[in-house]
């Protein structure tokens, strides 16, 4: 029969080795997440910007409809629903989130 040391020191060996492949498996994980991470901002903040700009001419073409110009992204656009938009911002995210999971 083995005894109670023997056994410890088995189980205690057991851990340190899944252990060590947890820790080895998150850190090639987050190596990934971290080289990948400057271009997904880089494609965040580019959207953002974009996003900002396109605001900035509704709430313009709102305030001002006169002076609308023909070279306005919002000319011959209709206003955006709310419920559009929750669905847009919803699928941003879940295309966010399969990208750090996948």
């Amino acid at each position: 029969m083995v005894s109670s040391k023997t056994f410890l020191r088995a189980t205690v060996s057991r851990l340190k080795v899944r252990c060590e492949k947890i820790i080895v498996s998150s850190i090639s994980e987050a190596s990934v997440l971290f080289k990948n991470a400057p271009d997904r901002i880089e494609q965040e903040w580019d959207a953002l910007k974009e996003e900002i700009v396109n605001e900035a001419f509704r709430l313009d073409a709102i305030n001002n409809p006169e002076t609308v110009s023909q070279d306005s992204p919002l000319q011959n656009q209709e206003p955006e629903s709310s419920q559009n938009q929750i669905d847009r911002i919803r699928e941003k995210i879940s295309i966010i989130t399969k990208s750090i999971e996948g």
